[in-house]
Protein backbone atom coordinates (compact mmCIF):
# COMPACT_ATOMS: atom_id res chain seq x y z
CA UNK A 1 0.00 0.00 0.00
CA UNK A 2 1.51 3.32 -1.00
CA UNK A 3 1.39 6.60 0.91
CA UNK A 4 -1.54 7.98 -1.08
CA UNK A 5 -3.67 4.89 -0.43
CA UNK A 6 -2.87 5.06 3.29
CA UNK A 7 -3.83 8.73 3.38
CA UNK A 8 -7.12 8.09 1.56
CA UNK A 9 -7.88 5.29 4.02
CA UNK A 10 -7.13 7.48 7.03
CA UNK A 11 -9.31 10.29 5.67
CA UNK A 12 -12.17 7.85 5.10
CA UNK A 13 -11.79 6.52 8.65
CA UNK A 14 -11.82 10.04 10.05
CA UNK A 15 -14.96 10.91 8.09
CA UNK A 16 -16.74 7.84 9.49
CA UNK A 17 -15.57 8.71 12.99
CA UNK A 18 -16.71 12.32 12.58
CA UNK A 19 -20.17 11.15 11.57
CA UNK A 20 -20.39 8.91 14.62
CA UNK A 21 -19.25 11.71 16.91
CA UNK A 22 -21.83 14.09 15.45
CA UNK A 23 -24.59 11.52 15.91
CA UNK A 24 -23.67 11.21 19.60
CA UNK A 25 -23.92 14.94 20.31
CA UNK A 26 -27.26 16.60 20.97
CA UNK A 27 -26.98 20.40 21.02
CA UNK A 28 -29.45 22.97 22.24
CA UNK A 29 -27.38 26.10 21.71
CA UNK A 30 -30.16 28.49 22.70
CA UNK A 31 -30.29 26.99 26.19
CA UNK A 32 -26.57 26.15 26.26
CA UNK A 33 -27.26 22.45 26.73
CA UNK A 34 -24.98 19.86 25.15
CA UNK A 35 -25.56 16.15 25.71
CA UNK A 36 -23.31 13.29 24.69
CA UNK A 37 -24.60 9.76 24.15
CA UNK A 38 -23.04 7.17 26.45
CA UNK A 39 -21.76 5.24 23.44
CA UNK A 40 -19.07 7.89 23.04
CA UNK A 41 -17.55 6.77 26.33
CA UNK A 42 -17.53 3.05 25.56
CA UNK A 43 -16.48 2.99 21.90
CA UNK A 44 -13.08 1.25 21.53
CA UNK A 45 -12.04 3.37 18.53
CA UNK A 46 -12.73 6.59 20.41
CA UNK A 47 -10.77 5.26 23.38
CA UNK A 48 -7.79 4.42 21.17
CA UNK A 49 -7.89 7.86 19.53
CA UNK A 50 -8.16 9.53 22.92
CA UNK A 51 -5.11 7.65 24.18
CA UNK A 52 -3.09 8.66 21.13
CA UNK A 53 -4.04 12.31 21.47
CA UNK A 54 -3.44 12.40 25.23
CA UNK A 55 -0.09 10.65 24.96
CA UNK A 56 1.00 12.83 22.07
CA UNK A 57 0.08 15.94 24.05
CA UNK A 58 1.60 14.76 27.31
CA UNK A 59 4.76 13.17 25.96
CA UNK A 60 5.29 15.02 22.71
CA UNK A 61 5.31 11.66 20.91
CA UNK A 62 4.31 11.26 17.27
CA UNK A 63 2.25 8.22 16.27
CA UNK A 64 2.20 6.77 12.79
Amino acid sequence: MNAKERLVGRIANLQVLRGRLQSWLAKDETRGVYKVDRAAFTDPEIFELELKVCLRTQLGVRFA
